[in-house]
């Protein structure tokens, strides 16, 4: 059982039709959409002989201002989806979350090894797991599996994984680092879940709804986090990867204080806050509430809630989500006692 695919041949013809659009299209969102799909394999193209002999002359003859427009409309839409935030909201979460934080991070275990695991072991536990929970995301981890959609990074320090699928490709694409260990199973739980929205909601939707899901939509991390979640439940009620299960709690609970400190210096300083961490934070604001509630997750009408913006601003308030954060530290605190 190999779960990384290192045949490019399988990208290669949605490469071409990608370039082929910048070629032809003068539409802004199809160029956008075509420039997402070849900055995602940027380094494969350029590194591996598969794609680089046949790729580059297509490249060559793309138009610079083509280039310059998607840059600039990936700028604009930057700084409109900043505008939408209600900061002063967002800020006072931050900091109530960092005092709670504060009071119980030390407290955890602080150990960062995690168990190695081949692909055989790897793909064991997230069968388990999906067989009983999420059936019809199993079927689609086997399809890609099968199908070769699963890649490894070439740069893995700047990214555990990444999902890429836009409109005019035939497949969604899976891209993670290789570490050989449980890591491994959190980063394709989290972007198996990515692709289930890909293939459920956004393989409908057009160039523009598709591009506006992927460069401003800052609740497009809770899913795959909530998934997360679920999973580590499983395995905690199961008894299985304790260990693991531990350091997992520990390096998600460090790397969200981390972001909330940043956020909360730059909002002092600028009244600003770093739009790229924006949809990390909202998957710990709100995974965890969905969590408490047994928020379902498998079928379709959730999971399009679950990347709405007005599904949470309707729901829920400031008191739902540090009290949630809250009660679920306590939870995660028992396992280190």
């Amino acid at each position: 059982m190999e779960i990384i695919n290192y045949n490019y041949n399988v990208v290669k013809k949605d490469l071409l039709r990608a370039i082929n659009v910048l070629k032809t299209s003068n539409n802004i969102d199809k160029i956008i959409s075509a420039f997402i799909g070849l900055s995602t394999f940027h380094e494969e193209i350029f590194s591996n002989p598969q794609l680089k002999d046949i790729l580059c002359s297509y490249l060559k003859n793309i138009e610079g201002n083509k280039f310059m427009l998607y840059m600039r409309a990936i700028r604009e839409k930057n700084e409109l989806s900043s505008q939408h935030i209600d900061k002063s909201k967002y800020y006072k979460i931050f900091k109530g979350l960092v005092e709670l934080l504060e009071k119980s991070i030390k407290l955890f275990y602080t150990a960062n090894n995690y168990t190695p695991f081949n692909d055989s072991s790897i793909y064991y536990i997230i069968k388990y797991y999906l067989k009983n929970y999420d059936p019809k995301l199993l079927k689609l981890f086997n399809k890609y599996i099968e199908k070769g959609q699963i890649f490894e990074v070439c740069t893995p320090s700047f990214y555990c994984g990444c999902t890429l699928y836009i409109p005019f490709f035939d497949n969604v694409y899976i891209k993670m680092a290789r570490y050989n260990n449980f890591k491994d199973i959190q980063t394709l739980i989290h972007e198996m879940s990515h692709a289930k929205v890909f293939e459920e909601i956004l393989k409908k939707e057009s160039d523009k709804k598709s591009n506006k899901t992927t460069y401003d939509n800052f609740y497009v991390e809770i899913y795959p986090r909530l998934q997360e979640r679920y999973f580590m439940q499983f395995l905690i009620d199961n008894y299985l990867c304790i260990d693991d299960v531990k350091i997992y709690f520990v390096k998600y609970l460090k790397m969200m204080y981390a972001l909330l400190v940043k956020n909360i210096k730059s909002y002092e300083k600028s009244k600003e806050f770093i739009i790229s961490d924006i949809s990390n934070i909202n998957a710990f604001l709100y995974r965890d509430l969905l969590f408490l509630n047994n928020f379902p997750i498998h079928d379709l009408p959730s999971l399009k809630q679950t990347i709405e913006e007005e599904f949470y601003l309707s729901n829920f308030n400031e008191h739902d989500i540090l009290n949630a954060i809250k009660e679920n530290n306590d939870k995660i605190k028992n396992l280190f006692l």
